[in-house]
């Protein structure tokens, strides 16, 4: 996702070769101590062949029978709410989570603040924006004063592995949900009893599941990103080339869906072959699939993000006001988020 705007050709990324690291000096890679994975043999992926392991099953609602992240307390074990880019005076624990590609910042809220950007109703978890809110004019859609949930899971993700969300896109105007893979683990807490984040790390690697832009130009609903970044430097970071595409790429940077993924859920699937070949599908029909090696700094595996932007600064922002969010326009809502690892043969 940090560098899905190269794909459109339209922003060129200035990524430094090294970013400092968060948390104590000499992280290791162990997982949150005590973190519940939820888990499930009776789930199965969307249009995969062969044999799966469930890895992770966060199905969500309040309510649901089958619902296994309920509530905020819950999602923590296995998820953190801020970003991974910048410096420790920008991101990482109480912080502002700012980045510098959007306009929105990430935080996080306990369950049932009036301010809450993880939202659960009965059936499901909805990743909301807002504007306005640090200062109390809903109006003001300035720079930075606009806040949107993110998700990033603990649990390493790695060749071999199938990834699914289940999930219907914003319709408003100028959000930006992405579910991606980058490097990511775990610190430990710098302090006794400190919040653990996950590490600062080299960018890239990088793999774009999938972004849905929703800007000024582009309509939401019928356009997707999917692909690999590399920051222009193939040969050092995986290789990459493309396998298959679906006619409807056509010459374009983007993919065009024949159906409105604003109008109904819709499933997105992300198989991680061990060859190094990487399929993404939709609603169990490949559109892509792209050779790709993931090169990372001391071999670090990848952690999955789901996160809400809003306001690409790449784009004209002129219009944006917070009637683009209301009532529900910048929702992005999320049925479940699941993984499995193929069983060997």
């Amino acid at each position: 996702m940090r560098g899905a705007v190269a794909f459109a050709g339209v922003l060129a990324l200035a990524v430094a070769a090294s970013l400092p690291a968060l948390g104590q000096p000499g992280w290791t890679g162990a997982a949150v101590a005590g973190a519940s994975l939820p888990v499930s043999d009776s789930v199965k992926p969307v249009g995969a062949t062969g044999r799966f392991v469930n890895k992770m099953n966060a199905t969500f609602g309040r309510e649901r029978p089958e619902a296994t992240v309920h509530s905020m307390a819950e999602l923590r074990r296995i998820a953190y709410f801020r970003y991974i880019y910048g410096d420790a005076t920008t991101t990482g624990a109480g912080t502002d989570g700012l980045y510098d590609n959007y306009r929105s910042r990430h935080r996080d809220y306990p369950d049932g603040d009036r301010r809450s950007l993880h939202v659960f109703t009965g059936d499901r978890l909805v990743l909301k924006a807002h504007c306005g809110l640090e200062t109390e004019r809903r109006q003001d859609c300035g720079d930075g004063n606009i806040e949107s949930g993110i998700m990033r899971f603990s649990l390493p993700v790695k060749p071999g592995d199938f990834v699914e969300i289940r999930t219907r896109m914003p319709a408003g105007r100028f959000a930006w949900p992405a579910f991606w893979l980058n490097p990511g683990t775990q610190a430990p807490p710098a302090t006794p009893g400190g919040k653990p984040v996950i590490s600062v790390l080299d960018w890239p690697p990088e793999i774009d599941i999938f972004d849905q832009f929703g800007f000024d130009g582009v309509a939401p609903g019928h356009y997707l990103i999917s692909g690999t970044p590399t920051g222009g430097n193939d040969a050092k970071f995986g290789s990459p080339h493309d396998l298959f595409r679906d006619p409807a790429w056509g010459d374009k940077w983007y993919y065009t869906t024949s159906a409105d993924l604003t109008a109904a859920d819709h499933v997105f699937g992300f198989d991680w072959g061990r060859d190094n070949r990487i399929r993404y599908l939709l609603d169990g029909k490949v559109y892509k699939e792209t050779y790709y090696e993931w090169r990372s700094k001391g071999d670090v595996p990848a952690h999955l993000i789901a996160s809400l932007q809003v306001g690409a600064k790449f784009n004209n922002l002129s219009g944006i006001t917070d009637q683009d969010g209301r009532p529900s326009g910048w929702d992005w809502q999320i049925d479940y988020v699941r993984v499995w690892t193929r069983a060997p043969d």
